[in-house]
């Protein structure tokens, strides 16, 4: 295998001479490469010779411009396969748009053909897998409280200092809930990681012992 991306070349079983294979090699991987080389789970050589030119694609979760495009694709294909002319509902393509989607465009894709089966005119949300309707209400639910959040950051009884640090705890403890290092609160918040980890500290053991 080496041999044959880095010269390609190849000795074929049971033969002495060589033979040359005019070919493109294309790996595609799930995984982390660099780090299962770090641990001996890849060969390293291979490794270098077949990243020449890495294409990093996201996962669809960091994609949602995409998602709309993909169910309106999806629904052209599985309404030509099933003989339908089926249209899909607001709420239901909101529900499809909240979802993290695990399974990548691939799960998208089995989750639009289950509903264009299931439904005989309008995709609704009772036509989608249920996680998909629970993550949606679960997401409502956020929502409600975050606006809850909001209204009680912006107290007309409050004064400036105690307002600014409100929000300021807020913005803190959310981030750090969300990356659990103080080096990428500070990349996030764009300030210095000393300050991150005062501030850190300062708003968990309040959070710990309210006044």
């Amino acid at each position: 295998m080496l041999q044959l991306v880095q010269d390609r070349t190849f000795t074929p079983v049971g033969e002495l001479q060589q033979k040359t294979a005019d070919v493109r090699v294309i790996a595609a991987t799930n995984q982390n490469l660099p780090i299962l080389v770090e641990q001996g789970q890849f060969r390293e050589d291979l490794f270098y010779r077949l990243n020449v030119i890495e294409l990093a694609i996201p996962p669809l979760r960091e994609r949602s411009d995409d998602v709309i495009p993909l169910i309106q694709l999806f629904l052209y294909q599985f309404n030509q396969k099933y003989d339908k002319h089926l249209t899909i509902s607001e709420a239901s393509i909101e529900a499809i748009c909240q979802y993290d989607w695990p399974g990548n465009i691939r799960q998208l894709q089995n989750v639009i053909e289950r509903a264009a089966i299931m439904s005989d005119t309008v995709i609704q949300p009772t036509d989608l897998p249920a996680g998909i309707v629970e993550t949606t209400a679960c997401s409502n639910e956020a929502a409600n409280e975050d606006a809850e959040t909001t209204e009680s950051l912006f107290r007309t009884d409050l004064s400036l200092g105690d307002a600014i640090m409100n929000i300021e705890s807020e913005l803190i403890l959310a981030s750090y809930q969300r990356h659990q290092s103080t080096r990428k609160v500070a990349r996030e918040l764009q300030i210095s990681q000393s300050r991150a980890s005062r501030l850190i500290r300062k708003y968990l053991a309040s959070a710990d012992n309210p006044s």
